[in-house]
């Protein structure tokens, strides 16, 4: 009879596991709500970096706490990969709940740029709308208690 009695319990709890996060898989959003330049980073830097901030809003609308663990993202500029941005540390998410989220990221300003001349000519036509708007991107992973997240977004700047 005892055995029944927990073997009955490990199903249950098992049971369990596998809905909180089936739900959580089929909840939870990710989205990128901008990419902005910070530009007194980068100038202290003489440009050589450039510093981004990566908006992120998470929504978790299941009924289940989960914490954050760690963003992995490529960045991406123009189709391009320019850029990887690694943050770690908890961040609880709670039930029904929106989180923004901040991840600071650097970039080698020569992974932008095969030359400077290059550069020039890019953000001289794109503000004067004469070429083609630049594409921001993320693609990775976010990684949490209660699973994983694919996040593959960008946004125009035009």
């Amino acid at each position: 009879m005892k055995n029944k009695a927990i073997w009955i319990s490990a199903a249950l709890l098992v049971g369990y596991f596998i809905y909180t996060a089936k739900e959580f898989a089929q909840n939870v959003k990710v989205r990128l709500t901008g990419i902005k330049f910070n530009d007194n980073k980068s100038k202290s830097n003489l440009y050589l970096q450039l510093w981004v901030d990566i908006g992120l809003q998470v929504s978790n609308p299941s009924s289940f706490e989960t914490t954050l663990e760690s963003i992995n993202l490529d960045i991406y500029f123009n189709r391009k990969k320019v850029g990887t941005v690694e943050k770690y540390g908890a961040t609880k998410l709670a039930p029904q709940s929106e989180n923004n989220i901040l991840v600071p990221a650097v970039i080698p300003t020569l992974s932008l740029f095969s030359t400077i001349t290059e550069a020039v000519r890019i953000i001289k036509a794109t503000l004067k709308r004469e070429g083609e708007p630049i594409e921001l991107g993320v693609k990775g992973i976010i990684k949490t208690t209660s699973g994983s997240m694919q996040i593959d977004q960008t946004t125009t700047i035009s």
